[in-house]
């Protein structure tokens, strides 16, 4: 299954669907296969630092869904995004503030 992986966008869009009260939701991609960490490529981004869709000079959540193409077409499976929150920085931003 190493080379059978949905893409990024795809995990992205169907991420909020359903209510897990209420509905019951069709496997991911990474729940089919439990060991897809072993292969990942993971890349790590500042989303404020990644994309600008809007050009007010700070990167953004639109940006970074208008380039997972683009990550995905040089090989990332998975995207780890640094803290966003406000944050006190105790804890190198793990710490959220509100």
């Amino acid at each position: 299954m190493a080379g059978q992986r949905a893409p990024l966008r795809d995990l992205a869009r169907n991420a909020g669907e359903g209510d897990l009260t209420t509905t019951r939701r069709k496997p991911s991609a990474l729940s089919r296969d439990p060991t897809w960490y072993k292969d990942a490529v993971i890349y790590q981004l500042h989303v404020k630092s990644f994309f600008d869709a809007n050009s007010d000079g700070i990167g953004d959540f639109t940006g970074l869904v208008e380039k997972l193409d683009y990550l995905a077409e040089i090989g990332v499976t998975a995207v780890w995004l640094l803290p966003f929150y406000p944050s006190p920085r105790r804890d190198d931003g793990y710490d959220i503030s509100e």
